[in-house]
């Protein structure tokens, strides 16, 4: 917003006394710039309070205060906002300007209703430890099926906790396991022969001793475990995992190692682990795997994948190297870990069940018994003492968006009943009760609007349970704001969580579970710095939201400072200028504006402190410049109009003459 020049009061040097300019870039004078003297015991910065016209968001309005040459003000002290409250209380704020406090606890504790043992775990992830994040429940709460772009991988990833790993993946699952959708860090490639056989039809024609050994959850088949089986013949393998450009273990160019899970079968065939770099013939293959045995079996293959493989290239893991497979045999988990850390994170699925309540998701649970299930938890648990001296492994138990048709009662008995058989399969794996941990997630009403009487209800049992036990924390999903952007659809049919969704729950949940460090409810300046005796209205925030601070009017109070919600838009802000970049002893917005320096070009920057001019941005005002200035004659909107009139003409011309050669700053 420009300043017009007549509208300025000139000011003297020396300002001894409060003193400010209006402008008027509309019909209407509300803007507002003004000094606060060091003589008066002030800062002597210049403040400004800019509208924008329509109501803009935080980041915006931090942008135009940089290309302005300030920041948005940071009000430091009790005897700053007294100056301020002298010279805005004349002005009308009825939406607030932004300012720049912000409160952004390390969790945030209104989704955490029970503390628990396991909630450091992911705190140690960072470090020390592996943990694995196992998620059980329906897909639109799962936080993942838009894959690592938006799911729980990706809040992970932005909390600076590495992907360690991946799996165990059913390696004849086409879609849905985590990951393996639209945005694609992994992905299939769905190149199955039929002969192959996928899910139950796989189970279905192998011999019952096999069988027993290919057993899932019911229901939705998106699940961690299930084989594929091929009983005769020999078969082209042109599928596996695909590890994209943008995977972590390929754009960090990492040591990994592909690791199968496979059966031992009587007369037995062969496979053999390889690793394509996709779209070459480039591979690294592993011996070739004889399944021969005499009873039904399992055992694990590794190839070890040296870092940086497959950089600028997607990477295939496969269990083909051209040459084709050959029956009978059978393939289950694949996973992938990077062999060069001790710590971080692997998200898996064990069940997803698409539209279940979760008395469903409690009987998908029940029905995984059985050799499988034990094999299960010996897989995870190898990965896991590995890379440390105990395993670690949250479930994460999704429920609540699609039980508005149980009761409470049945609602309640379903998560006592998966906490229960998991405990209890984890236990004839092999494992112990201390290297696994719950988090019940129970879901916002899926109305959107104020939560049913039911959802109420459902959240309290999610609360009870996890105070009830040391190894359980409870997230309140119902606590987050509800807004249509996280919806994809009608907002009053269970609408399904957009990518925007996705994330913005991810990251909540995950911060919830990081643990806090020091205070978590402390308001902070955008550089850092503690608030110290400025105080903050947040009376109408819940505790410790994510929070932002704006100038507000209060008619019992005067104008004080307020806590917004972080999606809160304004259409004020107030900027706030400290730099004197020609060491004049001015602040230069102050000296723009009284006329005490020269500023063509009206970008609040003194022309001392720039190379008007120089349009090439190499030291120098010459020839290049001066054609480039000449093939915009007559243009807007471009660099070559250096006064900032709005078209490229004579007096920019008679400016670049004036300042021609070496720049001199």
């Amino acid at each position: 917003m420009r300043c017009c020049s007549e509208s300025f009061s000139i000011l003297t040097a020396a300002i001894a006394s409060l003193a400010f300019v209006m402008c008027s870039p509309k019909a209407q004078c509300d803007d507002l710039l003004v000094e606060w003297p060091v003589a008066s015991g002030g800062n002597g910065h210049w403040y400004e309070l800019v509208d924008f016209g329509s109501a803009t968001s935080l980041s915006t309005a931090e942008f135009v205060a940089q290309s302005r040459a300030g920041v948005i003000s940071s009000v430091e002290s009790a005897a700053e906002l007294q100056f301020l409250r002298s010279v805005l209380d004349t002005q009308s704020l009825p939406a607030g300007c932004w300012c720049s406090a912000s409160r952004h606890p390390e969790r945030e504790p209104q989704l955490l209703d029970a503390t628990s043992n396991v909630l450091g775990w992911i705190r140690d992830a960072r470090v020390d430890r592996l943990v694995d994040i196992v998620l059980i429940g329906d897909s639109n709460i799962g936080f993942s099926a838009t894959g690592w772009d938006h799911g729980v991988q990706h809040a992970l990833h932005a909390a600076g906790i590495p992907c360690a790993a991946i799996g165990p993946t059913p390696f004849n699952d086409d879609g849905g396991t985590i990951g393996w959708r639209w945005n694609k860090f992994i992905g299939p490639s769905q190149q199955w022969p039929s002969s192959l056989g996928n899910y139950d039809d796989s189970r279905m024609h192998a011999p019952s001793a096999l069988a027993a050994l290919m057993n899932f959850p019911n229901g939705y088949p998106n699940t961690g475990t299930g084989y594929a089986w091929l009983s005769g013949g020999s078969a082209i393998i042109g599928g596996g995992l695909i590890l994209h450009t943008n995977h972590p273990f390929v754009a960090d160019a990492v040591p990994l190692e592909f690791r199968l899970r496979y059966g031992l079968l009587p007369g037995g065939g062969h496979f053999t682990p390889t690793a394509w770099r996709s779209g070459t013939m480039s591979r690294v293959t592993g011996p070739t795997v004889e399944c021969s045995a005499k009873r039904f079996t399992s055992a694990e293959s590794v190839l070890a994948i040296p870092p940086g493989f497959a950089t600028g290239s997607s990477l295939r893991l496969g269990i083909d190297d051209g040459n084709g497979v050959v029956a009978p045999f059978f393939l289950g988990w694949t996973s992938v870990e990077r062999s060069d850390l001790s710590h971080g994170s692997c998200v898996s699925v064990l069940n997803w069940h698409g539209g279940a309540t979760t008395d469903a998701i409690a009987s998908d649970v029940e029905s995984f018994t059985s050799e499988s299930a034990t094999l299960w938890v010996q897989t995870i648990r190898a990965r896991q003492l590995r890379h440390g001296p105990s395993a670690r492994v949250l479930f994460l138990i999704c429920s609540g968006m699609n039980d508005f048709g149980i009761t409470t009662e049945l609602h309640e008995a379903a998560l006592r009943r998966m906490i229960s058989h998991l405990s209890l399969r984890w236990n004839v794996g092999g494992g112990s009760a201390s290297e696994i941990g719950f988090v019940l997630m129970t879901s916002h009403d899926p109305s959107m609007t104020d939560p049913t009487d039911r959802f109420l209800e459902f959240r309290a049992v999610g609360r009870a349970i996890a105070a009830e036990r040391s190894d359980t924390a409870a997230i309140d999903l119902g606590a987050i704001p509800m807004q249509q952007i996280f919806y994809a659809g009608s907002s009053t049919s269970s609408p399904h969580l957009t990518p925007v969704g996705y994330e913005r729950m991810s990251e909540l949940v995950i911060a919830a579970l990081d643990g806090s460090q020091g205070s978590q409810c402390d308001w902070h300046w955008s550089t850092g710095a503690p608030l110290n005796d400025v105080s903050i209205n947040d009376s109408n925030l819940q505790p410790c939201r994510r929070a932002l601070a704006v100038l507000d009017q209060s008619p019992t109070r005067g104008l004080e400072l307020r806590g917004v919600a972080v999606d809160t838009r304004m259409g004020l802000a107030l900027i706030e200028y400290a730099v004197d970049c020609d060491g004049d002893g001015l602040v230069d917005r102050g000296a723009v504006a009284a006329g005490l320096t020269v500023d063509i070009n009206g970008n609040f920057v003194p022309d001392a402190c720039e190379c008007l001019s120089d349009l090439n941005q190499d030291g120098s005002i010459d020839s290049r410049d001066l054609a480039a200035l000449l093939n915009s004659w007559g243009e807007s909107g471009t660099g070559a109009d250096i006064d900032g009139s709005g078209v490229v003409d004579a007096a920019d011309l008679t400016i670049m003459l004036t300042n021609w050669g070496a720049c001199k700053l």
